[in-house]
């Protein structure tokens, strides 16, 4: 099944499943914006937050690293929550006798990084954090990422050319701004 035109388009779901921890990694990466989306930039951040995989070596080595994504995404986007700015204001709290700072430990403790922020961003989903829609870019990307792994299992690789592949995403947009284009990538990959 390919993807449907129109307003909302679906991933064959084999396919899907198969790029299932890429679309995981940019959801928790999602979180940390307090985006209530995951794009092709949450994705490419994962990616280069990897330092195990060699795309994010690969990356690393051009000068793409998880700093400079993320503050490109900052840049381009924004971000919905500033951490370091809580909006609970913890003097208060500490009237009442209650920690802000342990309140956050143990919910991340419990729920994961992120969880108290996402907590206050509205409902849950079940990626484990605030509603997510998945991108249409992202939808397309994971797609091609699939079909460039053939019959094997989407790795980084594929992933990361797919997200260049996509030439409208915001991951293709800042790989470009850095000067990482789908031809390089593959002749590097080869």
């Amino acid at each position: 099944m390919r993807l449907l035109r129109g307003r909302r388009r679906q991933l064959d779901a084999p396919r899907s499943r198969r790029a299932e921890r890429f679309l995981a990694a940019g959801a928790q990466e999602s979180r940390t914006f307090g985006h209530d989306y995951v794009g092709t930039e949450h994705v490419l951040l994962a990616l280069t937050e990897d330092a195990s995989s060699p795309a994010a070596q690969l990356l690393g080595r051009l000068g793409l690293t998880g700093d400079v994504v993320r503050r490109d995404i900052e840049r381009i986007i924004g971000t919905a929550i500033d951490p370091r700015r809580p909006t609970i204001d913890p003097e208060a709290l500490a009237t009442l006798g209650i920690d802000l700072e342990e309140v956050r430990r143990r919910a991340e403790e419990t729920f994961g990084a992120g969880a108290l922020e996402s907590a206050r961003s509205g409902a849950f989903d079940r990626m484990g954090g605030a509603c997510r829609c998945v991108a249409p870019r992202l939808k397309k990307a994971l797609e091609l990422a699939a079909t460039e792994a053939g019959d094997g299992p989407v790795r980084p690789e594929h992933m990361l050319v797919s997200l260049a592949a996509v030439e409208d995403s915001i991951a293709a947009k800042i790989l470009d701004a850095h000067g990482v284009t789908l031809a390089a990538l593959r002749e590097v990959l080869a």
